[in-house]
């Protein structure tokens, strides 16, 4: 039976805002836990069975204000202690702090801070979001740490501003706008800085009740079963999922289609209608092909957002952004079609099986490069899959004649030099690595195995040595899945390896 209610909240008197005050007690996070759950379809339900013991939940309830272009709530987490050690502080990553990545150059305020309803204090250095728990959390114990927090939105365009964090002519694009607790192994926090290119969004899955209340003639746009909260505020709960991102425009309309237990729904301006529904077909398109061969898609919903970002696209849980570029114009169509099938393949990888994407970026990203190669032999056949395997090629080809060096695949983002090779080795040479093992192990052998890593691994984190168990297991054993790693992700010989015109 579902529960009616998400979140439980009451008004806090002469609040301007009008936002809600959270009530914390587990009961709250009980009633988050079962209504998150419901996000998830028949297939999710059965991937989810026991692997969510202890995860963490959010309750959250904030106000957007275009006006002043900040964003304010309050949030509440329930931290279980899932690591051997005794914890004196819950540590989170507030990315719209990071005056590097962020941008806002405005750090967050936060305020108003507790553990167990009893005040504390916290310390913000850079991102890192520190918050005290005076009376500690042993193994298996949980608290509750909540505060207030106060964020700028800057402007697209501002100091290089990406995009993932920024608002642009009435769309405001809300990527990690919470503050979002850090990944804790081996002793310490993941309070490693946030990449100036790839991706920072490594955390553990988790279930969200997230509040939003924007102005009238606003649209908002998130993950998980929405419901009507306080005041007219859109209350949207999730889980398990990686992440939490929300959009929230003056200027989307939306189409959607329904593919079983799923709905896709695509968010686009008016004047962008007809790449709008070109997107959700793609959408539609790239959830099929993917669920059928490499496992079931697990929620009951799927977003694809256009938004004023500066890359071509963005993944989140449930709903990847879409660069609004690629809308504006019909010779557009096929990269965006390509975009959209990118960031819909992060639903498994990356988002479904979570991976590093600071100290092994190839996990997630060479491998769902190569699966464009896929998405297009599947859609359209070997033509177009020949070709966008060249386009793989070609990325190592022109990073090469602009003189920059080759580079291992396997390498964390600060172990290449510049952003140019970044994306070179990683989605041009990484994908290449996984088009070899393809050839070597044929299709179906290459399929089961990302099955196999997916179900084992979805709503969890997994390493290389996982990715790699899988493919070994459906390879006879001969050793060719590490001879090909050894030599493509390890060693240099980008360059006797890579032709313009590789073989599928």
């Amino acid at each position: 039976m579902l529960v009616a209610v998400a979140l439980i909240c009451v008004p806090v008197l002469g609040c301007g805002t009008g936002q809600a005050r959270l009530q914390s007690g587990h009961s709250v996070f009980d009633a988050i836990k079962q209504r998150a759950e419901s996000y998830l379809n028949d297939s999710g339900k059965e991937l989810a069975r026991g692997r969510t013991d202890g995860a963490l939940v959010y309750s959250v309830s904030a106000s957007v204000d275009p006006a002043g272009m900040n964003i304010s709530g309050e949030e509440q987490v329930l931290y279980t202690n899932r690591t051997p050690d005794n914890l004196s502080q819950v540590v989170f990553r507030a990315f719209a702090s990071d005056a590097g990545t962020g941008k806002s150059l405005k750090p967050a305020v936060i305020s108003d801070q507790t553990a167990n309803e009893k005040k504390t204090t916290s310390s913000l250095d850079g991102s890192i979001l520190s918050v005290k728990v005076p009376d500690g959390i042993k193994p298996g114990g949980q608290t509750v740490v909540g505060f207030s927090f106060s964020e700028s939105v800057p402007p697209l365009g501002q100091e290089d501003t990406d995009g993932l964090y920024a608002h642009s002519d009435g769309t405001f694009d809300l990527g990690s706008f919470l503050p979002t607790v850090l990944t804790y192994s081996n002793g310490a926090w993941d309070k490693r800085d946030v990449p100036s290119y790839g991706d920072s969004n490594y955390y553990d899955s988790a279930f969200y009740s997230v509040s939003i209340k924007a102005p009238g003639g606003y649209t908002v746009a998130a993950p998980g079963v929405e419901d009507k909260g306080p005041g007219g505020a859109n209350v949207f709960v999730a889980g398990p999922v990686r992440d939490f991102e929300a959009q929230v425009s003056n200027r989307y309309v939306s189409a959607g289609r329904t593919l079983g237990q799923t709905t896709v729904t695509s968010y686009y301006y008016d004047k962008d209608s007809r790449a709008g529904k070109e997107a959700l077909d793609s959408g539609c398109q790239a959830l099929t092909l993917y669920s059928q061969h490499f496992g079931p898609y697990p929620y009951r919903r799927l977003n694809v957002c256009e938004a004023p970002i500066v890359d071509d696209g963005m993944e989140y849980t449930g709903q990847p952004v879409i660069g609004s570029f690629l809308y504006e114009s019909k010779a557009d169509a096929e990269e965006l079609d390509v975009a959209v099938a990118h960031e819909v393949c992060h639903q498994w990888w990356a988002m479904g099986v979570g991976s590093d994407s600071i100290g092994a970026p190839w996990l997630d990203e060479s491998l769902t490069s190569y699966c464009e190669v896929l998405y297009s032999l599947w859609r359209y056949g070997d033509a177009s899959a020949r070709a966008a395997v060249a386009e793989m090629a070609g990325y190592y080809l022109s990073m090469r004649e602009q003189e920059t060096p080759d580079a291992a695949v396997d390498l964390p983002v600060s172990g290449f030099e510049s952003d140019d090779q970044y994306t070179a080795i990683v989605y041009g040479k990484g994908a290449l690595f996984f088009n070899e093992l393809r050839k070597a192990l044929d299709a179906p052998a290459f399929d089961k195995s990302l099955s196999e890593y997916y179900r084992k691994n979805v709503f969890h984190n997994a390493t290389a040595a996982d990715l790699l168990t899988a493919f070994r297991d459906n390879s006879g054993g001969s050793g060719q899945v590490d001879a090909l790693y050894q030599r493509w992700a390890k060693e240099l010989h980008g360059d006797e390896d890579v032709t313009a015109s590789p073989s599928l």
